[in-house]
């Protein structure tokens, strides 16, 4: 691991400029938080991307040397081994995150124009977190420790933590099972059983997300709406294509009552000109006649 005292010299010769470096550092990776800078980032996701697998290490290896650097003259105990392998520690998951943030640009690159410009909060856990346990993995064998051992120790703990959280681990796996079965994507309207609906704005590890119509979030565990039935809308890109049921009385000419129908769909400034609507006596039985007008919305 003698990579990791790469910074020690310059460090310890320039402690003040790499402080600077640091907080430059420090600056970029909080700073992308802002609305500011939020916009910029999410355009040039790859470039953002490419400068934090540099970023990242650098600034992880600086600010370990600077702890030993800034502690080992104060302290009586020599910390450096410890100090060490919490960089190496660090180092890896930093690492570890920078692959998974590719990887996110990766399938957001994938994904149709229906689709929001992010992932769903559940994905994107499963994504980096599966990378962090890498990342942990790799820290363990390079400090020596068994991973059957690992595996072993944390088993039992592991089905205590199940049968108390059935529930949660219920809502996780049936989210798991909606993100991979994709009945809908965000962005898509769906119409619950009950008759609640919403644009779906995030499935995370415990519930879906609606935002209905009056701007207000429907929370729906995902067990629920796993067991249930729906219909989805789609999204923004996706034809609609209702019809409806009009009814009018039976003096007036079925011919001219079709065609003030199609003048008036057609005068309509949100129904999509090709296709053309439709418009049918669809029941001369009843008094007044009943019409259906089918049209198409974006």
């Amino acid at each position: 691991m003698k990579f990791m005292n790469i910074f020690d010299p310059f460090t310890e010769n320039y402690t003040w400029l790499a402080f600077i470096i640091v907080a430059v550092l420090g600056i970029w990776f909080f700073g992308k938080r802002y609305s500011g800078w939020k916009s910029a980032v999410r355009n040039h996701s790859v470039t953002s991307a490419l400068i934090d697998f540099i970023a990242a290490p650098i600034m992880v290896l600086f600010l370990g040397s600077l702890t030993r650097t800034v502690l080992t003259p104060f302290t009586a105990v020599d910390l450096s081994s410890q100090i060490l392998n919490v960089s190496l520690f660090s180092l890896l998951l930093a690492i570890a995150w920078c692959f998974a943030r590719f990887a996110e640009i990766y399938f957001l690159s994938k994904r149709t124009q229906d689709d929001a410009t992010y992932l769903p909060g559940l994905q994107r856990g499963l994504l980096f977190g599966g990378f962090l346990f890498l990342g942990l993995i790799a820290f363990l064998n390079i400090q020596g420790f068994s991973i059957t051992g690992l595996y072993v120790s944390t088993g039992a703990a592991a089905a205590l933590v199940a049968f108390a959280m059935q529930r949660t681990l219920g809502d996780l796996f049936s989210g798991i099972a909606l993100s991979i079965e994709h009945p809908f994507k965000l962005g898509d309207r769906i119409i619950l059983a009950d008759g609640s609906e919403g644009k779906v704005i995030d499935i995370n590890w415990r519930a879906t997300r609606l935002l209905g119509w009056d701007n207000s979030t429907l929370v729906i565990p995902n067990s629920e709406l796993a067991q249930q039935g729906f219909k989805n809308l789609h999204g923004v890109n996706h034809i609609f294509a209702p019809w409806y049921e009009i009814k009018i009385p039976a003096e007036v000419d079925p011919r001219l009552a079709q065609a003030l129908l199609l003048d008036a769909a057609l005068r309509c400034d949100k129904v999509l000109k090709n296709p053309l609507p439709v418009v049918r006596l669809m029941n001369a039985t009843t008094v007044p006649y009943i019409y259906m007008v089918w049209v198409h919305f974006p």
